[in-house]
């Protein structure tokens, strides 16, 4: 099947399980319930951008938990909905007056949209993306991404494809980035009973020999993914938790007739992006 765009979701996707990425971008379809990291992780992601762009992230993170908590109706678990909502509350209103005071970079851009073209012979595809900010620090710019984190382990950052891809991407692009900074929050709310550190930025960079030799995997990868033309699963252990489509998967498997399945628990993209 012919790739006419790449990102790094995709990739992620793909290489993980060939047929989640099936479900997902071939089939596209789309969980209707939104797994609560997901939605978490979206909000704190509005809200730094609020931060940054000096607007009140309060009011945004209000309405979104208003939201969000309409849309679970009867089945929500207000326990540990109010924890939630406490623990963003307390971690972005530390990070506000701890951390943004010392910012030393001035903000260029928030939701910065990546378009760059992969060098292939089979139709030009494109890898597209969207940095949370690019910022510029002492004269040069950087990437900055924004983590939710359980904690502040860090020793997997200099391994993230991601930062490989996004900074070929903006180079191709014509911007001369001269890192990445990782601004990492942790999702617990500072109290008596916790312990800092809260937050924790690394910058890491990429050298243009990486860059280039990221240029010609993209390509292997785009090849690859059009040239397949069966999407075999890749079952570990980790599916009890990280698939959305481990159901659907089993009752496959079970060779039984899925369609009510996927009626009552999935939607299209196209019925998830109409709403």
């Amino acid at each position: 099947m012919s790739i006419d765009q790449l990102s790094n979701s995709k990739i992620k996707c793909f290489m993980r399980c060939p047929r989640k990425y099936e479900y997902e971008y071939i089939r596209n379809l789309s969980p209707r319930a939104v797994a609560t990291p997901l939605e978490f992780g979206r909000i704190f992601h509005s809200a730094m951008e609020d931060i940054l762009l000096k607007r009140d992230w309060r009011e945004s993170v209000n309405r979104q938990f208003d939201r969000w908590g309409r849309a679970q109706g009867d089945s929500i678990d207000q326990v540990k909905f109010d924890k939630l909502y406490g623990t963003i509350i307390g971690m972005l209103t530390n990070y506000e007056t701890e951390v943004v005071p010392h910012d030393d970079f001035e903000v260029v851009s928030t939701e910065e949209v990546i378009t760059a073209k992969i060098n292939a012979p089979f139709g030009l595809p494109v890898f597209v993306g969207t940095v949370d900010a690019i910022v510029k620090r002492n004269g040069q710019l950087y990437v900055m991404e924004h983590k939710s984190a359980a904690d502040l382990r860090v020793d997997h950052l200099m391994l993230d494809p991601q930062v490989t891809r996004y900074a070929w991407a903006l180079r191709e692009m014509g911007m001369d980035i001269k890192g990445t900074i990782y601004n990492i929050v942790r999702k617990v709310a500072p109290t008596a009973r916790s312990k800092p550190p809260y937050t924790y930025r690394e910058i890491i960079f990429r050298g243009d020999d990486v860059l280039d030799e990221c240029g010609l995997e993209l390509y292997e990868i785009a090849q690859n993914m059009s040239a397949t033309k069966s999407y075999p699963r890749n079952p570990t252990r980790d599916c009890t938790w990280d698939c959305a489509y481990r159901h659907l998967c089993e009752a496959e498997l079970g060779g039984g007739d899925a369609s009510s399945l996927i009626e009552n628990n999935y939607q299209t993209r196209e019925e998830r992006y109409s709403l």
